[in-house]
């Protein structure tokens, strides 16, 4: 037998104090504030459709920019991923058993196994002549940035 976890909004103690705070800062005039809590709520309304798998119910005109930008984002990750997956190709790495993948509706990247893996398994191994040592930052660090190498 599973285990299934349900949310269920209709006695959200937590969604009626972001209520209430949201109208007691625009009472007061705390217009960041009021828009920092009306995210909170929208983004609880998202998260609880979602883990009740229920639509989420959306306003079409609001939409048609945002939409267009994140297609835009998107062909700009494919792209990048192209880029990255080349360069990683060049190092010949021993083990990679990862790639890059669009993920969160087109908006970033995120690491994917490309086989089945079990705990303890390397899922990427990187030569020393893929990774920038010490030595090499400070080198660097000193001819580019005095403040850098103050850091390191």
């Amino acid at each position: 037998s599973g285990i299934e976890m349900v949310i269920d909004s209709g006695n959200d103690s937590k969604m009626d104090q972001l209520r209430s705070q949201l109208l007691e800062a625009r009472e007061h005039g705390k217009e960041q504030l009021a828009i920092a809590l009306q995210f909170r709520i929208e983004e609880r309304k998202i998260l609880v459709s979602v883990a009740n798998s229920r639509e989420i119910p959306h306003d079409d005109n609001r939409l048609d920019e945002s939409t267009m930008h994140l297609r835009s984002n998107e062909t700009e990750l494919d792209e990048s991923i192209l880029e990255f997956k080349a360069f990683v190709e060049t190092f010949g790495l021993p083990v990679n058993k990862i790639e890059p993948k669009v993920v969160g509706n087109g908006i970033r990247i995120g690491a994917f196994a490309t086989e089945f893996l079990n705990v303890g398994d390397a899922y990427i191994s990187l030569p020393p002549t893929a990774v920038i040592g010490v030595d090499t930052a400070l080198a660097h660090a000193s001819k580019t940035s005095p403040d850098l190498e103050f850091l390191l």
